[in-house]
């Protein structure tokens, strides 16, 4: 199952180090041998034995919570055979505690294999949950009730498939493709339609997105009106929205096979695959699919803030470089006039990019909207420092030159300064989440990040 979340990674039997005085008590949940032992004694009375955890994914938030996701190998004494489950753990501050067990114990009503409903380690303040039991996401039972599942897509999809197809429930076939526990879970389902006289069924995949309270009308709104609004270009669509089921938090999108922006940009014609981007990109910006106006589709404005704040429970040196880098941006934000408004992704990187053999496509818009375009521009000259950086591709500056130029050529200049400002924050945001993630490389990673924003801001001469 490709989750979306980075594993990670370890070396032989090194134990992930955790930063001191980040107010919980993480240590003891990366260690998958103490884990072992807490999910072997909570299924001690069952035929089911845990043959071994492996640490998938780490979130945390110093002083607030914290998410670690394991993938867990099981055997049972009934049947001959092994299978690997997902189990996740909040760790929890003191002040946290105590609400956000009551909130989990409402939301566990799918008894697990390993674990009945809640594992609670009150010494490390940590709930132990087993999927699909998510307190966030409240309805991913849908994947477990196939005959609930199979109700929902034949009393959508039958406005979508005409004519006297039949839903073969029996067919139906569902894969997770990714989750992200308490934020997002997209899973592909293969339908299949048979008529009257046919031998061969209709085949129809769609994409499920199962999100968190209130989100889906929002995603809804955001992904018709984008579709809507590129529905003519020959350059750039959207995936067409099939239905959303707000009472459920489920929005139904069009599957797009095709492949990566970002397997281009790592081939053979770099140049070529990034004014690509910038093509895409301009499109994206002028489409209009949004209203000046309207409060409820304007895009997020990005702040570095809890990036800095993430990086002050790093070593001293990052701690301290975060602080002045960030001082020194406030101080660019300041005399940086904004950027061209219009149509804003809002999260835009190469992998937002799909390419078929007849256009591009533009996929994750939720958050979508209408405001300053250089929050894109600076995002993808981010990412591409990035790249460099984790030694993916050679050299980031004729990559970006070559993208601004490209996207300059289409939609007009975008001064330089606020460029800026966007990449730094698209940098700091990055080196958060190498930090965050406690990847093996996050220290030397998260030095180069911020030396690249030194950098950038010296070019400013703030």
């Amino acid at each position: 199952m490709d989750d979306g979340l980075s594993p990670v990674p370890r070396r032989g039997k090194e134990k992930l180090q955790v930063p001191e005085g980040i107010g919980l008590e993480l240590a003891p949940l990366l260690d998958p041998d103490f884990v072992t032992a807490a999910l072997a004694e909570s299924c001690a009375d069952s035929p089911v034995t845990i043959e071994s955890c492996q640490v998938r994914h780490l979130r945390f938030h110093p002083g607030k919570d914290s998410l670690v996701a394991y993938d867990v190998e099981i055997s049972s004494t009934d049947e001959d055979q092994r299978e690997t489950i997902s189990v996740f753990v909040r760790c929890e501050s003191q002040n946290t505690f105590g609400r956000e067990l009551r909130r989990a114990k409402a939301a566990a009503i799918h008894p697990g294999k390993v674990i009945e409903d809640l594992l609670v380690l009150h010494d490390q303040r940590a709930i132990f949950i087993e999927f699909p039991n998510d307190s966030r996401l409240p309805n991913l039972s849908l994947l477990r009730s196939g005959e609930q599942l199979s109700e929902l897509l034949e009393r959508h999809l039958g406005c979508v498939v005409v004519g006297q197809w039949q839903f073969a429930a029996e067919k139906l076939k569902s894969t997770v493709l990714k989750y992200k526990p308490e934020r997002r879970l997209v899973c592909r389902c293969d339908t299949f339609w048979i008529a009257p006289g046919l031998s061969d069924p209709l085949a129809l995949s769609v994409v499920l997105r199962f999100e968190r309270r209130g989100m889906a009308r929002k995603v809804e709104a955001r992904a018709r009106r984008l579709c809507d609004a590129l529905s003519s270009s020959d350059r750039l669509r959207s995936p067409r929205l099939l239905f959303a089921e707000p009472s459920c938090e489920v929005v139904a999108m069009e599957c797009i096979s095709g492949r990566s922006l970002a397997d281009e940009i790592q081939g053979d014609d770099p140049i070529g695959a990034v004014e690509r981007a910038a093509d895409d990109l301009a499109t994206l910006h002028r489409c209009g699919a949004f209203d000046r106006d309207d409060p409820d589709t304007q895009a997020r404005l990005r702040s570095s803030d809890a990036s800095v704040e993430l990086l002050g429970y790093c070593q001293q040196p990052f701690s301290s470089k975060a602080k002045k880098i960030h001082e020194r941006l406030e101080r660019l934000l300041e005399k940086a006039p904004p950027g061209i408004q219009g149509t804003v992704h809002g999260d835009f990187h190469q992998e937002q990019i799909l390419i078929d053999d007849n256009c591009d496509w533009i996929v994750d818009v939720e958050w979508a909207g209408y405001g300053d375009t250089s929050l894109d521009l600076g995002s993808f000259l981010g990412q591409l420092s990035m790249l460099e950086i984790r030694k993916l591709i050679p050299a980031a500056a004729p990559l970006q030159q070559a993208f601004l130029e490209r996207h300059q050529h289409h939609c007009g200049a975008t001064d330089r300064a606020r460029l800026a400002c966007e990449e730094i924050h698209s940098l700091l945001e990055l080196a958060g989440k190498q930090f965050r993630r406690l990847k093996s490389a996050w220290p030397k990673r998260v030095g180069k990040i911020l030396a690249r924003c030194e950098h950038i801001l010296d070019e400013q001469q703030v």
